[in-house]
């Protein structure tokens, strides 16, 4: 019968150890590897969120100077259309001042006219009583 390999004597206890620290062990090595990983992908995810911001603040800047640039003109043409309206109304105004003024002297003109009427029609009332008095005398 062949000879059976000799092995050191170990002790079970040593076995179950030794057992145990290498599972620790490669669970030890999984979680570096874990971790590593983890922290790769969370500098990619960082450096693209770094780059989204950077394009958004040039773009965000961009369409800033495009809004006050808009805003800008739209604040001289409101401006022209005010200054414009103010002329109209400065226009209008000064034509119905002139109407106004021309109204107040027909209306003036008018009150004359009556007034005269007023002192023919009272003379015309004397001459008629006058000439009744001489018609009935």
């Amino acid at each position: 019968m062949p000879k059976q390999p000799q092995f050191p004597k170990r002790d079970i206890n040593q076995a179950a150890i030794d057992a145990i620290a290498t599972k620790i062990d490669s669970y030890d090595q999984a979680w570096e590897r874990r971790w590593i990983e983890s922290e790769n992908r969370w500098d990619i995810r960082m450096e693209r969120l770094e780059a989204s911001v950077e394009r958004i603040a040039a773009t965000g800047v961009e369409e800033i100077r495009n809004f006050m640039g808009q805003a800008a003109e739209l604040q001289v043409q409101t401006q022209l259309k005010l200054d414009e309206l103010a002329t109209d109304i400065k226009t209008m105004n000064a034509a119905w001042d002139e109407r106004m003024g021309r109204m107040a002297e027909a209306i003036n003109g008018y009150q004359a006219i009556a007034q005269e009427q007023a002192k023919t029609t009272q003379e015309l009332i004397r001459l008629v009583t006058v000439m009744a008095g001489k018609i009935a005398a």
